[in-house]
């Protein structure tokens, strides 16, 4: 394909492909949008198939040529623009690329074409309706779909419902065998045809999961075939309904057909008009429910490869961008064929780049495909050097790592076999604008001049993003607007760092949660405007709560209503899962007491309460219902503190972890745990932090987020889970956002090992870190240092001072 000069790959897309990630990219053709339907139908129903592949974890790539550039990955504009042109777009097959791309034209690709597009940049999983064939009467017309050849020879899996009935199913078949090409069902030993289940020949092969599927497209790369994978998905009985009376349409028109003596090249469009006809446009329906329901199926087997190729490290992976530049600058020849990124040790972490920075011009980094070499400028293409090192760091810094798993506190509950965290909260775009002038205090009623800064945000993103860097892979459940902007950015994030979106609902109609802060010059808060109503609006029958499946933890926020939050407290309970939750604010922490037994509707069995609560003072009065510190010495405010507390412990919490701010913090649990135990240990000095960062927010984010992380992932006691928050603490404290890029689990390994240098053992001893964005005294430092005696507290449950 040296032919093709101009590509535009989404930075998404780039990314995937550049970081060891490729195998989860999915390609969608364009022609279903171009000629399939009117608009806006068609864009709207675009944008829900490639929702359904982004909510299983999966990334999509609408494949098109717009005015003679490739597109590998459609923006929102560009999806509207080819839309909008619908059937005057050029149909476009393998041999219409280059005239297309050399007049300048817009074009469709067909399943031909879309395969060896994706294929130019490293794209191994393709969804579409169904596959063209050998059609009626080639006997005397020679009318066979260039889609049989392309299969035999693009390394390409194509995902589909097999080949419409309209078409010589057997000689199809036998077309396929010549080509050398694996036709597969997929949970069935029958190949379908498009509306029906069975077109009365058996599949060749089959395979039982997305999981089998994954493994023989990683042994077709293993093994350097040249050719693509049928997978025949066969109509669900969900969608038996709408696709009967289709399948009845088109054996009445073959009937006619043959009645009327219809043959050679006539035969398909009199066979596609009279389908129509005898449906009355229901036809395009039920291919719009199939197309779905393939994109379902292929975004699992990209899912499922993506973790095969991380479990087993494999030296062969599918090939990158930055492979293809490699291949083609080396004059490797086969029509983009997978290679092996030999000399690679077998352990090397997957990701790790195929070609480094080190030893590659820095053009061959940024261009994709071989484009130095094809005269590709750097302003044709959406990528830059510094994103490919980046993404290649994180990736790197991930991959490798054993998850362990272990209790973060002392439980009744039994441990889960699974050490994965799912978060459901919040996921909001927070814009910040900071005035240019230091010592503007936020004027009113005009505009100043200053700078906005857009970030990732919510609480519950947040967590999962901070989880991630931790290494694990977090799930997160929450909502995201359908057709703005702001939802599309919340997602590439969340895949840029490592979340799995899979619980993530996007919502047509709403618009996505968005934080909308002004500061005055020193940094301090003026005023905010919150825009969450997709998040309260979100119903207990919108999360997915199956995607709990192997879970072991779930941290809820209350961003989420008390319908949700008391769903994920039964969901918890009945899957053996601990609960975290996250107040939030004031306002929204009365929310979590829908998750307490005594608040739950329940069968009538007794219930486990939540496992942990992590407030600050203001939100802890108001779970417990009342009272405030503002008047209260230092001691007889933590009384109150311990009292409220308590209060929660005996309506059903194991454990309630009180942020104090600088002062760090307070657990009181239900019984006494390894922090408790330990009180009678002689106090270590804590180290403290500066920071010249203003409007410094507070620790308890990352408090949480060390916490629950550590204390999931890894086989830290309470006071390792606790301290690992601290620390993390100390990192957001020097961070102007919530989670830190510097968080990372070397991070935490390296801080901790050398403050343990310093102890005498962590059984022996607790830390107590105070964090603040200003610096201890030695002798505040040493008061806050002081563990509490659980001894001395009430049998109702030890508590430790933090």
């Amino acid at each position: 394909m040296n032919s093709i000069a101009k590509f535009h790959v989404r930075p998404d897309i780039t990314d995937a492909l550049n970081s060891g990630r490729g195998s989860l990219v999915v390609a969608l053709e364009s022609t279903i949008i171009s000629h399939g339907m009117p608009y806006p139908q068609n864009v709207r129903t675009a944008r829900e198939v490639e929702n359904i592949i982004r909510r299983k974890g999966a990334i999509p790539a609408t494949i098109g040529i717009v005015d003679g550039f490739v597109h590998i990955g459609m923006d929102e504009e560009t999806l509207e623009k080819f839309g909008k042109i619908g059937k005057d777009c050029v149909k476009v097959s393998r041999r219409d690329i280059a005239n297309v791309i050399a007049k300048g034209l817009t074009g469709a690709t067909t399943v031909a074409s879309t395969m060896l597009l994706a294929n130019e940049v490293g794209i191994r999983i393709f969804v579409t309706g169904g596959i063209g064939g050998v059609h009626r009467g080639a006997e005397t017309s020679w009318d066979v779909s260039a889609d049989l050849t392309e299969l035999g020879r693009t390394p390409v899996c194509v995902v589909c419902a097999g080949a419409k009935s309209i078409l010589d199913i057997p000689k199809t078949l036998e077309v396929l065998e010549t080509q050398g090409v694996p036709v597969v069902g997929f949970k069935t030993n029958r190949f379908p045809a498009f509306f029906t289940p069975d077109s009365g020949y058996a599949a060749p092969s089959s395979v039982a999961s997305a999981q089998e599927a994954a493994a023989l497209v990683a042994e077709q790369s293993r093994m350097n075939l040249q050719n693509g994978i049928v997978l025949a998905v066969p109509v669900p009985s969900h969608l038996a309904a709408e696709t009967e009376e289709v399948e009845g349409a088109t054996q009445k028109a073959l009937k006619e057909a043959e009645d009327g003596r219809v043959g050679g090249r006539d035969v398909t469009p009199f066979l596609l008009k009279r389908v129509a006809e005898l449906t009355g446009g229901n036809s395009l329906k039920a291919n719009i429910a199939l197309v779905k329901n393939n994109a379902l199926v292929g975004a699992s087997v990209a899912v499922e490869l993506q973790k095969r190729l991380a479990s087993s490290r494999a030296a062969v992976l599918l090939p990158s961008l930055r492979e293809n530049a490699r291949r083609k600058r080396g004059g490797m020849r086969g029509r983009g064929a997978m290679r092996s990124l030999s000399p690679s040790p077998v352990d090397a972490p997957l990701g790790s780049p195929a070609l480094s920075p080190s030893s590659a011009p820095a053009a061959a980094l940024s261009l994709p495909l071989g484009a130095q070499r094809r005269g590709l400028s750097a302003s044709a293409l959406i990528d830059s050097k510094d994103d490919h090192e980046e993404a290649s760091r994180r990736t790197a810094s991930r991959s490798g790592r054993r998850v362990r798993f272990a209790s973060a506190f002392s439980s009744s509950s039994s441990a889960s076999s699974s050490t994965r965290v799912a978060v459901l909260g919040g996921a909001a775009v927070d814009f910040i604008s900071k005035p240019s002038d230091i010592t503007s205090r936020g004027a009113s009623r005009t505009s100043m001049p200053g700078q906005t800064k857009m970030t990732a945000g919510g609480v519950g993103r947040s967590v999962a993003e901070a989880i991630s860097r931790l290494g694990s892979r977090p799930l997160l459940l929450s909502a995201v607007g359908g057709s703005d902007g702001s939802g599309r950015f919340l997602l590439e994030e969340c895949e840029r760092s490592g979340i799995d979106t899979t619980g993530v609902a996007v919502v047509e109609g709403q618009q996505t949660a968005t934080y909308s802060a002004l500061l005055d010059g020193a940094g301090e808060l003026v005023g905010a405007v919150a825009a969450m109503e997709i998040l309260d609006s979100l119903r207990a029958s919108q999360v997915p709560w199956e995607a709990l499946g192997g879970c072991a933890c779930l941290v809820c926020d209350a961003n989420m209503s008390e319908e949700v939050v008391a769903k994920a407290a039964r969901e918890s309970f009945a899957r053996g899962l601990r609960l975290w939750l996250e107040p939030v604010s004031v306002p929204k922490a009365p929310r979590l007491l829908s998750a307490l037994p005594g608040n739950r509707r329940g069968n009538g069995q007794s219930q486990a309460g939540p496992f942990l609560v992590k407030p600050n003072v203001g939100e802890l009065f108001a779970l417990a219902g009342g009272g405030n510190t503002s008047d209260l010495s230092g001691e007889e405010s933590e009384k109150e503190i311990v009292r409220a507390a308590r209060s929660l412990i005996q309506r059903g919490m194991e454990h309630v972890l009180v942020s104090l701010g600088a002062r760090g913090a307070i657990l009181v649990s239900s019984s006494q745990d390894a922090v408790a135990q330990n009180s009678g240990a002689a106090p270590l000095t804590p180290f403290s932090f500066e920071t010249s960062i203003p409007g410094t927010r507070s620790s308890g984010l990352p408090l949480r987020f060390g916490v629950e992380t550590s204390g999931v992932t890894s086989s830290s006691s309470a006071s390792g889970s606790l301290s690992d928050g601290m620390i993390a603490a100390s990192l957001s404290v020097h961070s102007p956002v919530p989670v830190p890029p510097t968080l990372s689990e070397e991070v935490l390994g390296q801080t901790l090992g050398a403050l343990r240098k310093r102890l005498p053992s962590e059984a022996e001893s607790v830390a107590v870190f105070g964090v603040a964005g200003r610096t201890q005294s030695p002798s505040t430092a040493s008061a806050h240092s002081q563990v509490r005696s659980a001894s001395s507290e009430s049998a109702r449950g030890g508590v430790s001072r933090l």
